[in-house]
């Protein structure tokens, strides 16, 4: 409660109505998937057995790819402090220097190319990412997605991570087929 008012205040300091953006049918061109229809498309395409990918950006990350990619033509793209400070104490990603944030940058954007389904927040610039960087993205609010598809996910080692070389493998990971850790 106490933080939804916050974000209300901050949103209209903004000059943005998020009651507003969540009313909305659609993302530029894009339609947007409520609810249950949202939930619907993602367990349907879970039921087709082929790989998927279903994602969203935080605003840190939104601020810090955005950054990037309005820089992308520059031999050097130099992060502003407070993005390096949110990356660290917010994302938790370290070491937030500009070498790697353009890494991480970089990556972040072709992994973008690859997805299927975007859970939106309709943060600022989300919507020039989408378009952009996921043009054939299906979209979903992402405050509305439920977990109630999960049970397509029965049987898959959903809840671990792929390590491809043994040094970074923790203790106790079995190599699997195709050389990785699991």
């Amino acid at each position: 409660m106490r933080w939804d008012l916050g974000q209300r205040i901050i949103d209209k300091i903004r000059g943005k109505n998020r009651r507003a953006l969540r009313r909305k049918s659609h993302y530029g061109t894009r339609y947007i998937y409520g609810a249950e229809e949202g939930n619907k498309l993602i367990y349907e395409m879970l039921q087709e057995n082929r790989p998927l990918m279903i994602c969203r950006y935080g605003s840190v990350e939104l601020d810090t790819v955005s950054h990037f990619a309005n820089h992308i033509s520059s031999p050097f793209v130099n992060f502003l402090e407070g993005t390096k400070h949110d990356m660290s104490y917010n994302a938790g990603f370290f070491p937030a220097d500009n070498q790697h944030l353009t890494r991480f940058s970089s990556e972040l954007i072709n992994v973008t190319k690859n997805a299927d389904i975007w859970g939106v927040w309709f943060w600022p610039k989300e919507a020039e990412m989408l378009e952009q960087f996921a043009p054939s993205a299906k979209i979903v609010r992402e405050g509305n997605l439920s977990p109630w598809w999960a049970k397509s996910l029965e049987g898959i080692a959903n809840e671990h991570w792929v390590y491809p070389l043994e040094s970074e493998r923790p203790k106790g990971y079995e190599k699997v087929e195709g050389g990785c850790y699991w």
